[in-house]
């Protein structure tokens, strides 16, 4: 099929939004598709030199779209990059129609971004239209939001109105009306959209892996340690209030036990304040983000658990990255994580109807067995490896284009 692919975010070697705007072009070429990009010229450099080592260029094409250099201003606003994205949209969707006169493509697919409350315009080409998977329609449990601070429990309050509002927003009644497809990245988005087009919706993950550029090597044999990892933003909702309480309560029975957080963000110095409150600074290493791939396999490599307690989370691509190298994962019973993760490759927390102390307690106790169970960790490990294997591009691509096609249509 010639397939026309709408991703604003796109970038090879990146985490995000931009890689799965480049995963998803390279997963529908390898399938054997000639996949044409609408994407922003801002990243042409690092998607040239991206697709200049890859075996298949040949069936790939990009069309680089930016608004006028004044606009440009928008995005450094407080959320102005979603005005901008507004915009773009019309732009790209604009020009997409006379490429579609030119190229005849089979069907348009968005991919980029991904959250339910943004539009995109693709369904006005008249050709099939598919959307998603999309998330954002996670909501944090409300008992949980207490240690946020103020600042957080009123942006996930506005967050929650944003998507109530969904309901009522005509470019996404627009949008969905459009569209031949729509893909939720995890139920809770699926429940989120609106009922009448709920027999357009199917759930299917937003993230995978590449399995090619992660090749796992067996576990180093180590000291007594018993290593936990933390990586991802710094951010409010990605849960650390409790996953911190919870490391304290298992280090004050585990001497072993030590904690690294890889990343940065705004919640940095209120996380580091909260592990001196608790008593724990003294067992955490904190470290900058690493960029490379095989650096960041290599430091997967040292560690026996990965700790990821975010409250909504859409994909959660980390996690599963962490489980392709054989890094078990305790995580909430939420959003894509909650979807991912299985009793064959870690542990999942119920969430719903706790207090944070029993949540972090649970994650405590949890963190404890398997501390203390090195062959439960070993098979959990075998187990992860294997649970990722089938989240990659490949498979996640094959799934979404592998389902008939809606009648009326035409492919």
């Amino acid at each position: 099929m010639k397939i026309l692919l709408s991703a604003y975010a796109c970038e090879p070697d990146i985490g995000s939004e931009p890689g799965l705007g480049w995963n998803w072009a390279m997963a529908l070429t390898n399938l054997g598709h000639e996949v044409w990009v609408v994407t922003r010229s801002n990243n042409r450099a690092a998607i040239e030199k991206g697709v200049s080592r890859y075996p298949s260029a040949e069936k790939i094409h990009f069309v680089y779209i930016d608004l006028a250099r004044p606009l440009m201003i928008w995005k450094k606003k407080p959320g102005g990059i979603y005005l901008y994205y507004f915009f773009w949209q019309v732009v790209a969707a604009s020009k997409a129609k006379n490429l579609h006169q030119k190229e005849k493509f089979h069907l348009v697919h968005h991919v980029t971004f991904t959250i339910f409350r943004q539009p995109s315009f693709m369904g006005a080409i008249g050709i099939p239209f598919i959307l998603g998977p999309l998330g954002g329609g996670e909501t944090a449990p409300k008992r949980l939001r207490k240690g946020y601070g103020i600042r957080g429990q009123v942006l996930d309050m506005l967050r929650d109105a944003a998507n109530f509002g969904v309901n009522w927003d005509p470019f996404m009644q627009m949008t969905f009306q459009k569209a031949t497809k729509i893909y939720a990245a995890t139920p809770q988005t699926g429940d989120a959209l609106p009922k009448n087009y709920a027999h357009k919706v199917s759930v299917h993950p937003s993230i995978a892996f590449d399995a090619v550029s992660i090749k796992p090597t067996p576990k180093r044999q180590r000291n007594n340690r018993f290593n936990i990892l933390y990586a991802g933003s710094f951010l409010y909702w990605k849960g650390m209030h409790l996953g911190l309480q919870a490391f304290s309560l298992l280090a004050a029975e585990n001497k072993n036990a030590w904690l690294t957080m890889v990343g940065d963000g705004p919640e940095k110095k209120n996380w580091q304040s909260l592990a001196s409150q608790l008593g724990i600074n003294h067992k955490i290493y904190w470290q900058d983000f690493l960029a490379e791939q095989q650096m960041l396999f290599q430091f997967f490599d040292k560690f026996d658990l990965f700790l990821f307690p975010s409250l909504h989370e859409s994909g959660g691509t980390v996690v599963l990255e962490s489980m392709a190298y054989g890094l078990p994962v305790i995580c909430l019973d939420l959003g894509g994580p909650g979807m991912i993760v299985d009793d064959t490759c870690g542990v999942k927390i119920q969430a719903k109807n706790r207090s944070p102390y029993q949540v972090s307690y649970a994650m405590a106790l949890a963190m404890r067995r398997l501390a203390e169970n090195p062959c439960q960790l070993g098979q959990l490990r075998q187990g992860a490896l294997k649970r990722a294997q089938n989240y990659t591009w490949e498979k996640q691509a094959k799934a979404i284009y592998s389902q008939p096609v809606p009648l009326g249509t035409k492919i």
